[in-house]
């Protein structure tokens, strides 16, 4: 899994903790180092996508649906 973010967002590091308290293992992207993300997703974040480049959750974490989603529920 990847989030996405800025350095400077407050719903990113909430997001960032919803997932290290899920236990998840995921990498960061800051969309700011590149052009074509920020095009992308503008103000769209923090998004989590899955391997395949699908969009888990947006905006606001919720631990429960994360986890219903992963579980393919």
């Amino acid at each position: 899994m990847v989030l996405l973010g800025r350095e400077d967002c407050h719903l990113c590091h909430e997001a960032r903790q919803v997932l290290e308290c899920m236990g998840l293992t995921f990498s960061e992207i800051d969309i700011d180092t590149d052009p074509d993300l920020v095009a992308r997703w503008g103000w769209e974040i923090p998004v989590l996508l899955d391997a395949a480049g699908a969009v888990i959750a947006k905006h606001r974490f919720d631990a429960v649906a994360i986890a219903l989603l992963l579980e393919g529920g």
